[in-house]
């Protein structure tokens, strides 16, 4: 499956535009102050704050005009939570699955 809007369960986001489908298909809308809420509370909350972190960079290195509310694969951002998800288990000693992560903090 594809996203869109990741950036607004970490920042201040602006939508670029209109989402609108081409074929029919399933949106799982997250609420990004529950989401954030939950995040805060939970044990991964370190894990979460460190992809914010390098999710933020990778925005901010981002040329303004190729910025998307899409996926954009030059963000790589699953090399990112692999990486970031990755250190927190070797920090943490402990095997955790994490569902695929699609995304300035709350």
């Amino acid at each position: 499956g594809d996203w869109a809007c990741e950036a607004t369960l970490w920042t201040q986001w602006v939508h670029c535009g209109s989402l609108v489908a081409r074929e029919d298909n399933v949106l799982l809308v997250v609420d990004a102050s529950s989401f954030q809420r939950i995040v805060v509370a939970s044990a991964m909350s370190s894990c979460a704050f460190s992809y914010c972190e390098g999710f933020i960079k990778l925005l901010n290195d981002t040329r303004r005009e190729k910025l998307s509310d899409l996926d954009d694969p030059a963000m790589d951002i699953r090399t990112l939570a692999q990486d970031i998800c990755g250190l927190f288990q070797r920090r943490h000693h402990q095997a955790v699955w994490y569902p695929s992560l699609s995304t300035t903090w709350f």
